[in-house]
């Protein structure tokens, strides 16, 4: 009795939840290397809204840096990465331009992942400040807008 037992809960560990831990990994090659992923890729996006200022931005995480980009009026740059599975994933950028600085958290995971951008980051880098937005869902998950949540001021230039 004991062996079909063990063979039913064989046989539902294979129909049942391989599948579905299968689906939850997501595997891709990123430069040549297999990597495993638990959470689906998050785009980061900051935008210059200066009118007609340039901004320097240089992003960085405890890995990576990303290096300086001078972004003219309206132009914008991003970068995807996915969340590691500890909840740590932290980006941080220093943004200057003429009139003001500032070193802020444009990506931390115990804030953002759940509640504000699962797949996408917006940033507006404005003569106010720094404004953050969003995702608003649809009831199927898809993105239909997006608003502001979140606003750093500018700190002053030396």
């Amino acid at each position: 009795m004991a062996s079909i037992s063990n063979q039913l809960w064989l046989l539902f560990l294979s129909v049942v939840l391989l599948p579905i831990f299968a689906f939850a990994i997501r595997s891709t090659i990123e430069n040549g290397v297999q990597q495993i992923n638990l959470h689906p890729k998050t785009t980061v996006r900051i935008y210059n809204q200066l009118g007609g200022y340039d901004v320097d931005v240089h992003c960085k995480s405890k890995n990576d840096d990303l290096g300086n980009q001078v972004l003219h009026d309206n132009q914008h740059f991003q970068w995807d990465f996915h969340p590691n599975i500890w909840g740590s994933t932290l980006f941080f950028c220093h943004i200057s331009w003429t009139n003001g600085q500032g070193t802020y958290d444009i990506y931390k995971q115990k804030r953002d992942f759940s509640k504000r951008c699962k797949k996408y980051c917006d940033w507006y880098v404005t003569k106010d400040g720094i404004q953050g937005f969003k995702q608003v869902l649809d009831n199927d998950g898809t993105q239909h807008d997006s608003e502001q949540d979140t606003f750093f001021n500018w700190e002053p230039r030396p």
